[in-house]
């Protein structure tokens, strides 16, 4: 799955290590949801190895603190579904309510995303 986004994707990473990369989902809830996918393929979070898991956290909150810094949000929202597509992500989304995360609040995606936190040094700071 991860060659897939991979191919889909090019260039346009926020963040990418030798474990996972991470970038702007298709169909944000608010400006900055990005996902988090391992590179290694895996279904489901549950038949994860642990230490997989341990460095996806370390990243997760790594990412949902900069999108807070860039985007002004006091939390970010982290959920694992895998319902939509059968392989892990998870979505780290910078918000300020719930009602941001409901199912009929789309947002149409927008390509700065990406760029906001890869151009801004403060976000990882």
């Amino acid at each position: 799955m991860y060659q897939d986004y991979q191919r889909r994707t090019a260039g346009n990473f926020a963040w990418q290590d030798e474990k996972c990369v991470v970038f702007a989902t298709i169909e944000p809830r608010s400006p900055g949801h990005m996902l988090v996918v391992p590179r290694e393929e895996v279904d489901n979070y549950l038949d994860a190895d642990p230490d997989l898991l341990a460095h996806l956290a370390k990243i997760v909150q790594i990412i949902g603190q900069a999108g807070c810094r860039a985007f002004g949000a006091p939390r970010a929202f982290i959920a694992v579904a895998g319902f939509d597509v059968p392989h892990l992500h998870i979505h780290v989304i910078p918000t300020d309510s719930l009602k941001s995360c409901a199912p009929n609040t789309r947002k149409p995606p927008r390509r700065r995303n990406c760029a906001k936190y890869r151009e801004n040094p403060r976000c990882f700071a």
